[in-house]
């Protein structure tokens, strides 16, 4: 976890899962769609409901309230795919945060950021206060390295020693008689 106090100004982009506003730095932010149509992935982990088509590429899907331990985003009028960009294994990837509603840009002062409760803090990279509520910055690292696309991340690398061990990767997979 980064120290609350090294965070910098920056502008964040708001979100709510449930009662709770997060908060993530815009700069990791592509664009943020209306719920389209998830195709869900037969065998994919609960937090994962599928992919979603953005300009031709397949891009995960992560329920944030699931992956956060909340309960699961409700698909209403309101609820938005937040499609971000990070680096995984040194090269940049595409995911989708579903999130109940997105609400604003706002600007936080590094200096009011404060460390989150210890219960919290591998998810988070602080909070802050903006007017009579609190902003949880979001850890995007941790949040897809934990459930989901961390599990995600282990299935890929056994598909793809299963598909090298012959046609249909079927290999020491036990047969019907």
């Amino acid at each position: 976890m980064q120290n609350a106090s090294t965070i910098a100004t920056d502008r964040y982009l708001t979100l709510s899962v449930g009662s709770a506003v997060f908060a993530l730095s815009i700069h990791c932010v592509r664009e943020i769609l209306d719920a389209p149509d998830i195709t869900a992935i037969p065998q994919a982990p609960p937090c994962m409901p599928g992919i979603v088509n953005v300009r031709g590429e397949a891009v995960a899907v992560c329920d944030l309230g699931c992956q956060l331990g909340l309960d699961p985003v409700a698909h209403t009028p309101d609820t938005r795919i937040v499609i971000v960009e990070r680096r995984h294994d040194g090269r940049l990837s595409l995911a989708g945060l579903l999130a109940d509603a997105v609400l604003e840009v706002v600007e936080i002062e590094g200096a009011s950021v404060q460390p989150p409760p210890r219960a919290s803090a591998a998810m988070l990279r602080g909070i802050a206060g903006d007017g009579g509520r609190f902003l949880l910055l979001l850890d995007l690292d941790a949040v897809f390295r934990r459930g989901a696309f961390g599990d995600r991340a282990e299935a890929s690398r056994n598909t793809s020693e299963a598909d090298e061990s012959g046609p249909g990767g079927d290999a020491g997979r036990p047969t019907a008689d």
